[in-house]
């Protein structure tokens, strides 16, 4: 196998591990339906603040596995999982994002328009960026495409980890 195909594995198996063990936290808290909701709203919390290549991980692993074939743009279908996931939950079980300190956080983000979105923004923009720019570049436009999608993604990042620190201060209503 080579190194590729190992660090291809290599990621799957860690993602798995890490999903693997927040279902089981969750479940064993709060029941099996519970349990499973708050782990697929960390699940849409990962997918919707913080850019990575989720779908390539999860999605196209599978599929290759199975079919032998990648899917087409699984950024997509994992984005559009996440926002379905999070309409259905705010429509009908609004309460279960208060339960956590993730889901809290994800239920700030999606209810509060300024400054919060500019999150989904920045973590959209930085997800979506592969798509947008041509498929074979040339090697200068490949390496500024490359430091231009980095730097999205320390953006994207960045504000996430600023606007939670400031809605921990709000909410543990410490003085600074």
């Amino acid at each position: 196998m080579e190194a590729k195909a190992i660090n291809k594995v290599f990621n799957f198996l860690i993602h798995s591990l890490i999903f693997s063990l927040i279902s089981i936290y969750f479940i064993t808290k709060d029941g099996y339906l519970i349990g499973t909701q708050m782990t697929l709203l960390v699940w849409s919390f990962y997918i919707l603040c913080i850019p990575a290549k989720h779908g390539s991980i999860l999605i196209n692993f599978i599929s290759r596995k199975t079919t032998g074939k990648n899917v087409a743009y699984p950024t997509i279908y994992m984005w559009l999982g996440a926002i379905v996931l999070n309409i259905l939950s705010i429509t009908f079980t609004p309460f279960h994002y208060l339960k956590y300190t993730t889901t809290y956080l994800l239920y700030r983000i999606l209810a509060t328009p300024w400054p919060h979105w500019l999150i989904l923004l920045t973590t959209g923009i930085a997800s979506f960026f592969p798509l947008w720019v041509s498929q074979k570049p040339s090697r200068q436009k490949k390496i500024r495409n490359l430091v231009l999608h980095k730097f999205l993604m320390i953006l994207a990042i960045s504000i996430l980890i600023y606007l939670a620190i400031t809605d921990f201060v709000v909410i543990l209503n410490f003085q600074i």
